[in-house]
């Protein structure tokens, strides 16, 4: 290709602001940013999760597996095809299965949304309106994801005071053997 062709396609590229691909380049890094919540949350030490490397499919696994009770619930499916859009995106311009990942996203998204928030049927929004709905549902999931955890380390946290006393020992300042110096 001349370089002449591929300046006018570069240009062509970023002549317009495509709303849909910002709107899914930005919720998958919301869901994202989450997820490393939860794990971060969940883990004693999350240092060590930057090193293990984990991919977004990775995370979402992890994630499922500590859910008490919504390791099976439909959302996933809905957090995975949002991944597999974002892929499509990031990895190809132009791509032809880019309206069909849309549509995937949305018809999955339409069932979840009439039972959380009851979106009246034939109320069509523009896509990326509708695919930042459907983001919003999984944070909001997510962050439900985060407070169960929060629940459960304030219950390790209390068991942990009885089972390792000596992890908690606090000096009384008020203690006059300390005050004296002796």
């Amino acid at each position: 290709m001349p370089m002449e062709n591929l300046a006018g396609e570069f240009c062509d590229a970023l002549q317009y602001v495509d709303l849909d691909l910002v709107v899914i380049l930005k919720v998958h890094l919301f869901i994202e940013e989450r997820l490393n919540s939860i794990l971060e949350r969940f883990v004693f030490h999350p240092e060590y999760l930057t090193k293990m490397r984990l991919s977004f499919a990775d995370k979402v696994l992890f994630a499922r597996a500590i859910s008490l009770d919504e390791h099976d619930g439909e959302i996933w499916n809905l957090i995975n095809s949002i991944n597999r859009l974002r892929n499509d995106c990031a990895h190809k311009t132009g791509s032809p299965e880019r309206d069909k990942k849309i549509d995937d996203v949305l018809n999955m998204f339409a069932p979840l949304d009439k039972k959380t928030i009851g979106q009246a049927e034939d109320q069509e929004l523009p896509k990326h309106v509708s695919l930042a709905n459907a983001g919003a549902l999984c944070a909001g999931f997510l962050h439900g994801l985060e407070l169960e955890i929060e629940r459960f380390r304030s219950v390790l946290k209390i068991m942990d005071r009885v089972w390792n006393p000596h992890r908690h020992v606090t000096t009384d300042i008020s203690d006059e053997s300390l005050k004296s110096g002796a």
